[in-house]
């Protein structure tokens, strides 16, 4: 690909599984992955120099960031409905924002540090 500055992933309507692995290298620019309405299934994992964003929307939303470094800001919002969203073994270096809509969610995150 050569040099990349940011990588948006907007899959829209329907039931979706998104995973995303960057491990081998550090992927430098900003992410953004939005599940769309829908039951979706999101996985992230790697090393990222920008901020990473990803979004559920309505419905039955399961969103996973493990054994990840995010240099930049990490956001994730579940939108409305039975959401998961799991946080483990994640480093962030900016701020962390977790939202989770109307619905009977679950957030867990474990084994993870931010910036201080």
């Amino acid at each position: 690909f050569g040099v990349v500055n940011s990588l948006t992933i907007d899959t829209d309507a329907g039931q979706d599984t998104i995973t995303l692995t960057s491990t081998a290298f550090t992927f430098a620019g900003d992410i953004s992955i939005d599940g769309g309405v829908g039951n979706d299934l999101i996985s992230v994992t790697g090393k990222f120099g920008g901020a990473l964003d990803v979004f559920g929307s309505s419905d039955l939303d399961t969103i996973t960031v493990s054994k990840s470094s995010v240099t930049g800001i990490l956001t994730v919002d579940s939108g409305d409905g039975n959401d998961k969203i799991t946080i483990s073994s994640t480093a962030a270096g900016g701020d962390v924002f977790l939202q989770s809509g109307v619905g009977n969610d679950t957030v867990q995150v474990t084994g993870s540090t931010v910036r201080a």
